[in-house]
This record gives structure tokens, C-alpha cells and sequence, in this order.
């Protein structure tokens, strides 16, 4: 199936914003003095930015031949599970205890920045394949 193809949305990928926007309400509202209730906003936050994975991983099979697939799998899924699991801790309570909330927004930009340009790489690519 091409790319290109439209599918409707599904409601898990509603759910997932919704969820996003909750706790970014969380966060802006709540007295975050307490550990335990910005560590939960922070963790309902990560986990809903992480329901898009479906995407990541079904793309992959697009990009990769058939030989290559299930390394790149294990090694590129392998890295954006580590920067899940630290980017709360290193942005939210290293910076944003020592009050350097603009370095840890600023390695979020960067990350996302990189994202970008890699997903733009990869639809030349297959702009050029399938051309």
C-alpha cells in the first residue's frame, strides 16, 4: 500500500491527544510542589507522546529492504526507547530544578528539529523510489 494513502484516524490516536491535552492542563494548573503529582503529569505526558509509535514502526518497512529490517528495527527502536525513558528525568528535573527550563526546552527543539530533517530524508527517498 503507497504512502501516500489516506486513512481515517482511529480512535486511539484520539485518545492519545486528548490525553496530551489533559496533561498539559495538569501541568500549567496543578501545584507542582509535590514530587509525586508533577512526576505523574510528566509520565502521563510522555506516555501519550509515545502512542505514535504504530507510525514509526510502519514506516519502516518502506525504508528498509528485507535483509536490513529487523536490525534497524531493534537498533533505531532501541535509541528512541532510551530517550524515552531519560527525557522526562533530564529535561524536567535536572534543568528544571537548577531552573534551566530553556536548555531543556532547547534539547527538546533540537531533537525535534533533528525529527524533522530525517523525516523529510526519508520522503525524498521514497519520492525518488517511486518515482
Amino acid at each position: 500500500m503507497p504512502i501516500s494513502a489516506a486513512k481515517k484516524p482511529k480512535p486511539s490516536s484520539s485518545c492519545a491527544t486528548i490525553l496530551i491535552v489533559v496533561s498539559t492542563i495538569l501541568l500549567l494548573t496543578l501545584p507542582l510542589e509535590n514530587f509525586s503529582v508533577f512526576y505523574f503529569c510528566v509520565l502521563l505526558l510522555s506516555f501519550s507522546g509515545s502512542w505514535g509509535l504504530g507510525c514509526f514502526y510502519s514506516i519502516l518497512p518502506e525504508v528498509f529492504s528485507d535483509d536490513t529490517l529487523p536490525v534497524a528495527t531493534g537498533f533505531i527502536g532501541g535509541c528512541g526507547d532510551a530517550g524515552m525513558t531519560f527525557a522526562p528525568i533530564v529535561v524536567g528535573i535536572i534543568f528544571g530544578v537548577k531552573g534551566l527550563w530553556n536548555i531543556g526546552w532547547g534539547i527538546c527543539g533540537a531533537v525535534g528539529f533533528v525529527s524533522v530533517i530525517c523525516c523529510i530524508l526519508i520522503i525524498n527517498k521514497l519520492k525518488k523510489e517511486n518515482a
